[in-house]
């Protein structure tokens, strides 16, 4: 977990506190909540034991994200029998994957497999949305209406990252992955959570220059909830999504030359 929360930022500890947190669960979410108040305690004020206090928010993250991952009833029985309560984060993500109806590189890190995961979600709504809602996205994200249609109508149906960013800046294409990315957190977690969980990040912005209202990203997909049979994806989704985000964010940041994004659907390395 610690290679996959590496470049989060203190805001983001937060959005997984509010995240996974759970009144209803048979998983104590108190060392969960406490170890990631420590730890932002302990980085506001620069301690000396900053990084240990995070490695343990990490560690209190991932089993509260595995946790999510199994049923109640499996849970309380593998922790009787002294095994690890929360399914593996590999079989987790897999099961993300199916459920979003995304195929991962097989033969993969688990890093690599989120940020994949991610990557075509994000790819796959964009493609999936009417041409007005396209043209909207990307007006809202400040690129002009004429630019747009002149994209869109040469695009040929391809949206794929790789082409974005060339098509557009990058700052352009990070706030598409976001406002897509978060549309379907807030289908998933029903308006009143969503607005608690963004509501730190859409007024700080810490990881974007660009300020993006918040009917952005909710109009990407709308704030309809799932129906969905259990409360497992509630959670599952949005926390597999959300790191995939965080990997992606520091991708797409960098120069081109560091950039780890997908190739295009159809190419020869696809």
């Amino acid at each position: 977990m610690r290679d996959l929360l590496e470049p989060a930022t203190p805001d983001d500890y937060r959005f997984f506190g509010q995240l996974l947190s759970s009144p209803v669960s048979l998983s104590d979410d108190g060392p969960l909540r406490r170890s990631i108040e420590v730890y932002l305690a302990a980085h506001a004020s620069d301690a000396p034991d900053t990084d240990a206090l995070r490695r343990e928010a990490d560690s209190q993250i991932e089993r509260a994200i595995r946790y999510f991952g199994s049923s109640d009833v499996g849970h309380s029985l593998r922790g009787a029998l002294g095994m690890e309560a929360g399914v593996s984060l590999d079989v987790l993500v897999g099961d993300v994957a199916r459920h979003l109806k995304v195929d991962l590189p097989s033969q993969a890190r688990l890093p690599d497999k989120i940020e994949a995961l991610a990557q075509r979600h994000v790819e796959r709504t964009f493609e999936s949305m009417a041409p007005h809602e396209r043209q909207r996205a990307l007006e809202e994200l400040g690129v002009e209406a004429r630019q747009a249609r002149t994209f869109l109508a040469r695009s040929a149906s391809v949206f794929a990252l790789p082409v974005l960013i060339q098509a557009f800046d990058v700052v352009v294409v990070q706030g598409l992955i976001r406002n897509l990315i978060f549309g379907t957190i807030a289908r998933y977690v029903g308006q009143r959570v969503a607005g608690t969980l963004f509501g730190a990040l859409i007024a700080r912005l810490p990881w974007w220059t660009r300020v993006v209202g918040p009917l952005s990203w909710a109009f990407s997909i709308g704030w309809t909830a799932l129906s969905l049979q259990g409360p497992a994806y509630r959670k599952t989704v949005p926390a597999v999504l959300y790191l995939g985000l965080i990997g992606l964010r520091s991708d797409v940041g960098v120069g081109a030359e560091s950039r780890r994004l997908l190739p295009p659907p159809g190419s020869a390395s696809a």
